[in-house]
């Protein structure tokens, strides 16, 4: 039996109104409010704010939600990388008395000459899981606007869409013409890519 008025439940769960709902899958809202009070629609209807919502069909039907595992795994993604970003930080702090993660993106290219072999290896650990993570490597196969759909809907974090486009190949983003937003200042895992770059690169014309 189909239970439309799951689509209201959504929205709440995801702080998003009907209005948003309408504007960002170009269903009008008379047609979503119909559809809850006859609770019936078109599959087409049903398909994309099943796919807004990053939910299976099935869920309005009260059926095992085929997604569900999925949206675990990148809960545990995401709570891998907020694990990630509070202890590379507390070390940071600890080993770089000068370090502040909400520093300039010059004083914190800076610092490199100051990162310990520990801070290093920790940085290389956490990067490393989480760039191997099944997650990660399920949302690098998807086109970028996609991400920036899942970021929206909250069904991934702002941390966790930084870290795949980080990883996306530049080339990949350019043909799909998708500009992702920008802010004055790079983000944390950004920065942290990039300084430990310039680190690796010091280290080796060090040798040459």
């Amino acid at each position: 039996m189909i239970d439309l008025k799951r689509i209201r439940i959504l929205c709440k769960n995801n702080g998003k109104t009907l209005k948003e709902l309408s504007e960002d899958t170009g269903i009008a809202q008379s047609a979503i409010t119909m559809s809850m009070r006859r609770n019936s629609t078109t599959l087409e209807t049903l398909e994309k704010i099943a796919q807004y919502f990053g939910m299976s069909v099935g869920y309005f039907f009260c059926e095992d939600d085929i997604f569900e595992p999925m949206r675990m795994e990148l809960k545990k993604f995401d709570h891998d990388i907020k694990t990630a970003f509070h202890t590379i930080t507390a070390s940071m702090q600890f080993y770089v008395p000068e370090y502040e993660d909400t520093m300039e993106l010059e004083k914190f290219f800076a610092a490199t000459d100051k990162y310990t072999p520990e801070v290093i290896k920790l940085f290389e650990h956490f990067f490393k899981s989480l760039t191997e993570s099944p997650s990660c490597k399920f949302l690098l196969q998807m086109p970028p606007e996609n991400i920036l759909r899942l970021k929206e809907t909250g069904v991934i974090s702002t941390d966790a869409a930084d870290i795949v486009f980080l990883l996306m190949k530049p080339e990949k983003l350019k043909d799909k013409k998708i500009k992702i937003p920008k802010t004055k200042e790079p983000s944390f895992w950004e920065k942290m890519n990039n300084g430990f770059m310039k680190y690796w690169n010091d280290q080796l014309d060090a040798v040459d």
